[in-house]
């Protein structure tokens, strides 16, 4: 657990707005939270502390420090590098996953391969676009930066419906 400070800087309607400052040296990243604390947990001043303490962006902020301690030499030296690929995964990596977020597994886009067989005039047209994509752009390290930043806002929001936040 990385150590913090809590600030409870406003109360309303049953939402408390927090500030987490953590204690690491290596962060100074603090975050304020709305917290909407159980009704019934308002009647026990520990039971509130708890449950702001429980609130603490624990995982966001180990993330960050992690992400503190890598090499970015090793990582800037890919810059500028071609590498030829004669064989993809099966199950390619998310790229959204290497943010340590977890997302639900995506549909199928496009026909089954039963469906494929069964439409024989079609499949000519099918068998060319299988496999194929369209062609990737690169986001840059500001567009980053807000998809990550988005995605935060996002597991935050979804916390906070599941009352784990």
């Amino acid at each position: 657990m990385i150590p913090f400070t809590m600030n409870i800087l406003n109360y309303k309607n049953g939402v408390y707005t927090v500030e987490y400052l953590p204690s690491a040296q290596n962060l100074h990243i603090p975050i304020k939270l709305d917290i909407q604390v159980d009704p019934e947990a308002l009647t026990d001043r520990s039971k509130i502390i708890e449950r702001l303490k429980m609130s603490s962006p624990q995982e966001y902020w180990y993330s960050q420090s992690q992400a503190a301690e890598v090499d970015n030499n090793l990582a800037a030296s890919l810059v500028n590098t071609s590498h030829e690929v004669a064989h993809v995964p099966t199950r390619p990596t998310n790229p959204v996953n290497s943010f340590g977020y977890h997302l639900a597994p995506r549909e199928p886009v496009g026909p089954s391969i039963e469906q494929v067989e069964d439409n024989t005039d079609e499949s000519n047209n099918i068998s060319n676009t299988v496999g194929s994509s369209s062609p990737e752009e690169v986001a840059t390290p500001q567009q980053q930066n807000v998809i990550k930043l988005k995605m935060l806002i996002q597991q935050v929001l979804q916390e906070m419906a599941e009352g784990t936040v």
